[in-house]
């Protein structure tokens, strides 16, 4: 490292700890991503949360769902044994995610950006929806909002009582809760703190009346429902009202029954047995999205309580993920269904269980100080996120595939144009790792964990960093300190001739500026992490077809299954970037579709830079061994991120 030393003093005000984490993290204000990132996501918040689009439209069409509540009586048409009933009958949608959904974003986004004008319109938005609130405190997109316990897919056949199969109420109604919650802590308006309380205290008393727990409602074995766990703890924290602890505590209790009752959350994880293999049948229950989401509650449950016991399966369930779950982009599951997804080469990833994967390995990264959480979180930033992202900023991905092409939805869903579960979630996460680029811990030592171009505020210290990390070969970190005092830099996992990968590296700073600049190892290296297991998924295959169902996204890509793999093969990484074939930088289509891998051949890997329009890092790849060849790649984000009705094809397996 070189040191450069100027005197410069910064004084900014800090954000409270968490009760028991290690680390401080700074508020959304005080950072802010640069670089090709930086840029990228730029367009996207302009886009979908800042600009006269997002105003005009995209928010008064997520509040309509309420002024014209049908979630649980429209109609959507589909195919199935039931086929007549099925499409005459309502189905059960979720309209009343988005606003929430929207609002969580865009109050992150507004602190983020500094944008007051923004956070006068969320106030004044707010105070259009609960317009919609109920005297008795119900506020969501449901016609009976007793309508909380969903009926079996038999029993929709025969009934005629007209109910629908989906149930997303308490769902909904979480997100529309947090979003309140979210905009009172950024506006201070009481008449929406106000509106949040009165919301859980209806479904508190809702549930006590039909005498259910939640674990008996919603979807996928109640985790749905469950996940109402973390804005319930934010609530507590802000009203100290025991009831909402008390109901906390319910839920708890139901992810560690004697009974084990799925998904049984917690025991299972310290049980130590592979996800898909919990209960028979993961593709109808082991959900990813839910599931994180009722873990990221669980992790506030630890900071609010300091069960340990709730920690140790957190960090046993995320160990489980990493070993049996993680798929070929770095996010988790099999389109949004935990099934042993670390060994099916036809990974197809929803981005909002990229979204949710980083959230919970944010939270673990804080509460324990571990450098591989970090690490779990770039990599699914580099290339399951990122390239879920539409490049023009107008528009994500439903599914982020390995190879062939993205599966995108090019209109809303539920029967809305612009409103997307991933796409809403999207802005939100961007802020959380900006907020990962650097922290405190509880003796004041500054951790650079993120190298990603940007600048950062946390306590007395400030940073910023430069060198177009990963694509660049060189970091450049200045420091601002008003205090002599030890600086951590984190060293990736993934850098092999580093002695000291995956822990930190402590130099003592003086007070004021220091430049320190480094490179890590860049070479490329073979990950054959993923899809190396010669089963290629047989036990999904063998289920109907679930698999190729799954690949396809339901049949809206035709023709997408030719693309589908069924033998094992490796990928090829710079740093945290998963490197791909692509149309893009003039790929040969014979090397993008060929069956054939570098496997088990150890050859030598070598790239040479060059410059593609359009592409973030493109070189040219030469391997050697018994058949050398040359072939042009480029990051996983640019071989896949422009989203037209003819996308252009890619593919990360070699």
């Amino acid at each position: 490292m070189k040191f450069n030393l100027t005197l410069i003093l910064v004084f900014v005000m800090c954000v409270a700890f968490g009760k028991n984490d290690v680390l401080l993290s700074p508020s959304a204000g005080d950072v802010h991503l640069d670089g090709f990132a930086g840029d990228k996501i730029g367009r996207f918040l302009n886009h979908r949360v800042r600009g006269e689009f997002a105003r005009n439209v995209i928010f008064p069409e997520a509040r309509d769902a309420f002024a014209n509540p049908d979630d649980d009586t429209s109609f959507i048409p589909g195919k199935g044994d039931c086929e007549e009933k099925y499409r005459t009958r309502p189905w059960g949608r979720w309209k009343g995610e988005f606003w929430g959904k929207l609002m969580l974003s865009a109050c992150d986004v507004a602190e983020y950006e500094h944008d007051d004008g923004l956070k006068r319109f969320l106030r004044e938005e707010a105070l259009r929806l609960i317009a919609y609130q109920k005297p008795d405190g119900y506020l969501g997109t449901y016609v009976d909002p007793e309508y909380v316990q969903p009926i079996g897919w038999k029993e929709y056949c025969t009934d005629t009582t007209k109910k629908a199969v989906w149930c997303w109420n308490l769902w909904c109604r979480k997100y529309t809760m947090w979003g309140l919650l979210a905009n009172w802590k950024l506006t201070g308006e009481k008449r929406i703190l106000d509106a949040a309380v009165r919301s859980m205290d209806q479904e508190i008393a809702m549930l006590k009346r039909l005498n259910l727990r939640l674990a008996d409602t919603g979807t996928f074995c109640g985790m749905a429902s469950s996940s109402v766990l973390k804005p319930l703890l934010e609530l507590y924290k802000v009203t100290g009202r025991k009831d909402y602890l008390d109901f906390a505590k319910t839920i708890v209790d139901d992810f560690r029954r004697k009974d084990g009752r799925a998904p049984n959350l917690i025991s299972n994880a310290l049980a130590g047995k592979p996800l898909a293999d919990w209960y028979p049948a993961p593709w109808a229950w082991a959900k990813v999205y839910e599931m994180l989401s009722c873990c990221e509650g669980l992790l506030e449950y630890y900071r609010v309580t300091g069960d340990e016991s709730v920690l140790n399966a957190m960090v046993a369930f995320q160990e489980l993920i990493e070993k049996h779950e993680l798929n070929a982009c770095f996010s988790v599951g099999y389109n949004d269904q935990f099934a042993n997804a670390a060994a099916l080469p036809n990974c197809i990833t929803e981005p909002c269980d990229a979204i949710h994967w980083i959230r919970f390995n944010r939270e673990l990264y804080l509460i324990t100080g571990k450098t591989k959480y970090v690490d779990a979180i770039e990599l699914a930033f580099y290339n399951a996120y990122l390239a879920g992202i539409g490049r023009d900023g107008k528009w994500g991905a439903r599914g982020v595939r390995s190879h062939g092409y993205h599966h995108v939805a090019w209109h809303g869903q539920s029967g809305l144009k612009h409103q997307h579960c991933c796409v809403n979630n999207m802005p939100r996460c961007a802020v959380d790792v900006a907020r990962t680029m650097v922290a405190h811990d509880t003796d004041g030592v500054l951790h650079i964990a993120f190298y990603n171009d940007g600048k950062a505020v946390v306590g007395d210290d400030r940073v910023e960093i430069s060198g177009n990390y990963p694509i660049g070969d060189k970091v450049s970190v200045k420091v601002v300190r008003k205090h002599a005092g030890k600086v951590r830099f984190r060293i990736p996992c993934w850098s092999e001739a580093d002695s000291d990968r995956g822990s930190w590296r402590t130099v003592e700073a003086p007070a004021g500026e220091s430049v320190y600049q480094f490179s890590f190892d860049l070479r490329p290296r073979i990950h054959s992490g993923c899809a190396t297991n010669a089963k290629m998924g047989g036990r999904l295959k063998s289920a109907d077809g679930w698999e190729t169902k799954m690949w396809a996204a339901y049949g809206s890509n035709k023709g997408i299954e030719q693309y589908m793999r069924t033998s094992p093969a490796v990928k090829i990484m710079r740093g945290p970037l998963v490197l791909a074939k692509a149309e893009i930088v003039g790929t040969p289509e014979s090397e993008m579709i060929s069956p054939e891998s570098i496997l088990g051949n150890n050859p030598e890997l070598q790239l040479k830079k060059i410059s593609t329009s359009g592409v973030w890092g493109a070189w040219n790849l030469t391997i050697e061994g018994e058949k050398s060849r040359c072939i042009p790649v480029c990051d996983f984000i640019s071989a896949s991120d422009e989203f037209k009705e003819q996308r252009l094809r890619f593919s990360l397996w070699f």
